[in-house]
């Protein structure tokens, strides 16, 4: 199996963990083989799973997050949404007669060692939590469950929207177990939420940022965050915040940054549609050295970045850390990265992998599509980027015809990207470039639009 990586439920830790798994490969070995090895380097660079098992025992809090207040405050709803609290665990149950709860909240905040757990009516059951303006930066430190049904052992399911004008953080210690999950700066009408109608907007510079190493959804389930600026880990120091956000067979992940969004999700409460529909100046995101986004079976992950910004050096989308998806039997795993308003940015240590669950598994993709420039660069690090998919397609513009950076100083034209890359692989003198595991086709396409 090409796995780069499995997804368990640890009792314990009431929580999703994503480990590695570097299983003999089915069908084109040589091939595999490489990948397996290029990833082995890169996963030891992070810290490997004991790094990753440790930040779970640990559960070691940064300064910010210590001061988070213990749990919510100030519930005010007229859908039926009540809270209980006992001792370290707050009960929020959705008693919406349509199944979406509105709660407003002074504060949100989950403090290291606390809990708040939403009971849903079932699957498709949703509670949007809203926060006043003047509450503050919503820290999560502790754990967010839903769960279907009251009583010990209710499965997990249902999702949670957190809005927040004042930014969100998933502290180091945070562990968020759902079946969806959205976490926006951007706000949602009453009328909207309460019809289906996912659409989200607004004005925040306010950040989304996670450093837990446990932010999951179940299968077929949904990690969403929408920001300014949203970013995955720590930026400054990797060992202080390292963010890894899994889902489950059939789920996916989507990261959007801009002033508006819209969401589709199906009545099984599975996010079918995720896109951006308007930017903001400086918009970002980031996926930081030593973080992990990962897709299990079927799944896929996206970005995308609209930046209205006219800085002609802006990068929207900035990868050092490992996204990766994998493919199915009949579902092909999916990585997207949109980038509208600047470039695409592939880091030292950057990985791109969709991997097959077996030899006979439907083709995976890898999608980079930008208004500006994609650039892969290697600084003073041994791992250069990375990509490993069965189909690859990069539409890079720069004015007509695009440009794509392979290596320090060096600009090809976009359809000559997998020559160049062709040659930086097989030179493999780690002065640069990007590592392209290929097992099937690649596509450059150089769009005729103008950036």
């Amino acid at each position: 199996m090409n796995h780069i990586y499995r997804t368990l439920w640890s009792d314990a830790a009431q929580a999703f963990i994503a480990v590695p798994e570097f299983a003999a490969a089915k069908g084109k070995a040589s091939k595999s083989s490489k990948a397996r090895g290029a990833f082995s380097a890169t996963w030891a660079s992070f810290g490997g799973a004991a790094a990753l098992a440790g930040a779970f025992a640990l559960n070691i809090l940064s300064a910010s997050v210590a001061l988070a207040q213990t749990l919510p405050t100030g519930l005010s709803s007229t859908t039926n949404v009540t809270q209980v609290t006992s001792g370290n665990l707050m009960t929020v149950t959705n008693g919406a007669a349509n199944g979406r709860g509105i709660a407003d909240w002074t504060s949100f905040n989950i403090g290291s060692g606390n809990t708040v757990r939403f009971v849903q009516p079932n699957v498709a059951g949703v509670v949007l939590n809203r926060v006043a303006a003047n509450g503050g930066l919503s820290t999560i430190a502790g754990s967010m469950q839903s769960v279907i049904g009251a009583g010990e052992g209710a499965p997990t399911g249902g999702q949670v929207f957190l809005i927040n004008p004042n930014g969100v953080l998933f502290g180091s210690g945070a562990q968020v177990n759902v079946g969806g999950l959205v976490a926006s700066t951007m706000n949602i009408t009453d009328s909207n939420f309460s019809s289906g109608i996912y659409s989200f907007s607004g004005s925040s510079t306010a950040d989304i940022t996670n450093q837990s190493t446990s932010l999951g959804a179940t299968a077929g389930g949904y990690i969403v965050l929408l920001g300014h600026q949203v970013t995955n880990g720590n930026t400054l120091d990797a060992s202080e915040g390292r963010g890894v956000i899994g889902v489950q067979a059939g789920g996916r992940v989507f990261l959007g940054a801009g002033s508006a969004a819209t969401l589709t999700v199906n009545g099984s409460g599975q996010l079918t549609a995720a896109a951006m529909t308007a930017g903001s100046d400086g918009a970002s995101i980031t996926n930081a050295s030593g973080s992990i986004i990962a897709a299990s079976l079927g799944g896929r992950v996206d970005m995308h970045a609209m930046s209205t910004a006219a800085d002609p050096a802006l990068v929207v989308i900035n990868n050092s850390g490992l996204i990766s998806a994998i493919s199915a039997a009949t579902v092909g795993g999916v990585i997207q990265l949109r980038a509208e308003g600047g470039a695409v940015s592939l880091g030292s240590g950057s990985s791109l992998a969709v991997y097959k669950d077996q030899a006979n598994d439907a083709n995976g993709r890898v999608s980079i599509t930008t208004t500006d420039r994609v650039i892969a660069r290697q600084t003073f690090d041994p791992y250069a980027p990375q990509i490993t998919a069965d189909l690859l397609t990069i539409d890079a513009v720069k004015g007509i015809g695009g440009s794509v950076f392979v290596g320090e100083g060096s600009e090809y034209p976009a359809t000559a990207l997998f020559t160049a890359v062709s040659q930086a692989r097989l030179s493999n003198t780690g002065s640069g470039g990007i590592y392209v595991q290929n097992y099937g086709d690649l596509t450059v396409a150089a769009s005729s639009r103008n950036g």
